[in-house]
């Protein structure tokens, strides 16, 4: 639907032109907000951003840095920390300026922001379903397929992978929003419902063969009271690693899934009810997505100790914690380049 009709029904005579001008049609009428909540979610929007990008970037370092993180099954999680990355650093930004552009009736300012909001929000949303189907179907895989998984499925063909799925979609999204020929909506609209599906289908799917083929090989351990299963030959032990690694993966699904759900509503209400729905509810479905971008990192740092180390020990050296700062920090500098001081007691060094 295209915002600049709707839109000279608030706006005066003169500014049309700059209605005109806007090269983006959006998904919805200009909404009517009520100011006081707009101030309020523009607010935990910026501060959610602040948090959400800060954590998302040391989650980032931390899967680069660890050697133990450079594994298939992290190269997801770490487009998925990459896609809430994004979000928090630049897409609730201009979704705080989009808001902004609502209580001032600024059309020109509404106009811009969004057109750099819906496209890169488009991507990102993509980006992050497509990283928790990859890693669900990932960690279907490594049960599957066992010995065999280290030596098909290597960290380099899932970065190239990934890449050749990524890099198309961010141009064809810039696209979809900027042009203004229906046949290439309906068509990338099309091929993007089944991308959806298939992403949707594919985790539960996932998830469903990953716990029965998990029962099976407790119940093999139960009736052999062995530590290893006779079929397969995956210890307990790797079975506990193998479990908790699935579990993690489940909880950030279901934050997903839960700040989604407000929004998924929405839609379905408007679609299926004669019932008319607010735009404005459409920017609280939004920024209740966007916080998700900054629970995500606390599941990662709660679940994998390897990046809840790393976190802890950046923090330190940052806020100077329990008096660790100093050595921790200064070893890590030295390495990068040595220090020359003149000694406190005059000699030349």
């Amino acid at each position: 639907m295209n915002l600049s009709g709707n839109f000279t029904l608030h706006t005066k005579t003169s500014d049309l032109t700059h209605v005109k001008s806007c090269p983006v049609i959006f998904p919805e009428n200009f909404p009517a907000a009520n100011v006081s909540a707009t101030i309020v979610i523009i607010v935990i929007n910026i501060l959610s951003s602040f948090v959400g990008a800060t954590t998302n970037f040391l989650v980032l370092w931390a899967i680069t840095k660890t050697p133990s993180l450079h594994t298939p099954s992290t190269v997801h999680l770490f487009c998925l920390a990459l896609s809430d990355f994004i979000t928090t650093a630049l897409v609730q930004p201009l979704f705080s300026v989009h808001l902004i552009g609502v209580l001032a009736h600024n059309f020109p300012l509404y106009c811009i922001s969004g057109a750099i909001l819906y496209p890169i929000g488009s991507f990102v949303f993509l980006l992050s379903l497509l990283a928790i189907a990859a890693v669900s179907f990932d960690r279907y895989l490594a049960l599957v397929l066992h010995l065999r998984y280290a030596t098909i499925v290597t960290v380099s063909r899932v970065i190239k992978i990934n890449l050749s799925l990524f890099i198309p979609v961010f141009p064809l999204s810039i696209y979809f929003w900027f042009s203004r020929e229906d046949w290439f909506k309906r068509a990338l609209t099309g091929l993007g419902l089944i991308v959806i599906l298939v992403g949707i289908v594919t985790i539960p799917i996932s998830y469903c063969q990953i716990f029965t083929i998990l029962r099976r090989h407790k119940k093999q351990i139960q009736n052999q009271n062995n530590i290893t299963t006779g079929t397969r030959g995956i210890s307990s032990m790797e079975v506990a690693k193998y479990r908790k690694s699935v579990f993690t993966i489940l909880f950030v699904l279901g934050a997903v899934a839960l700040s989604y759900f407000p929004i998924v509503i929405r839609f379905v209400i408007a679609r299926f009810s004669k019932t008319e729905v607010s735009g404005f509810v459409m920017f609280v479905g939004g920024i209740i997505v966007f916080l998700n971008s900054s629970v995500n990192p606390l599941v990662y740092c709660w679940r994998m100790k390897e990046i809840r180390l790393f976190v802890i020990s950046k923090l330190r050296c940052a806020f100077r914690v329990s008096g660790q700062h100093d050595g921790a920090c200064v070893v890590r500098v030295n390495r990068v380049r040595p220090v020359y001081a003149p000694s406190s007691r005059g000699t030349t060094v």
